[in-house]
């Protein structure tokens, strides 16, 4: 990534107001949502092409599951930096994404200021550097 560019994210997420709501998430932790997926067919192949920095990916969605679409993503692009999304707490679930090399996860029903130091924190510890915003 080059310096003093804004990171870049993708959502991926079956639910239109889950990605409404992290979109203006995205737009206050300093990223740049420039791709999303309803599915996880999708986020694999928009992901090849645009290459985010950062992917927020459900772990429940039709056609590929989220650990479906992070393993294929996983294979072509290793470094991928992926945060996964559960409703709900299933901790076979997280394991294993942990294991297929997902960066960190989110339960859905995080309160949002939560959410932003999540997404911070992890950019920060595993994926890259984030500047404040002014």
């Amino acid at each position: 990534m080059e310096d003093n560019k804004q990171p870049t994210m993708m959502i991926a997420e079956d639910e239109n107001i889950i990605r409404m709501l992290l979109k203006a998430v995205a737009k206050e932790t300093g990223f740049e949502v420039v791709a999303e997926a309803e599915n996880g067919r999708e986020a694999v192949d928009i992901f090849r092409v645009v290459k985010p920095d950062i992917t927020l990916m459900d772990i429940n969605m039709p056609k590929l599951t989220g650990l479906e679409a992070l393993e294929k993503i996983h294979e072509t692009n290793p470094g991928a930096c992926v945060i996964m999304l559960t409703s709900v707490a299933d901790m076979d679930s997280v394991r294993k994404a942990i294991d297929l090399g997902a960066a960190n996860y989110i339960l859905k029903d995080t309160p949002v200021e939560e959410i932003e130091e999540m997404i911070r924190d992890t950019w920060t510890l595993h994926c890259g550097t984030l500047e404040e915003n002014p």
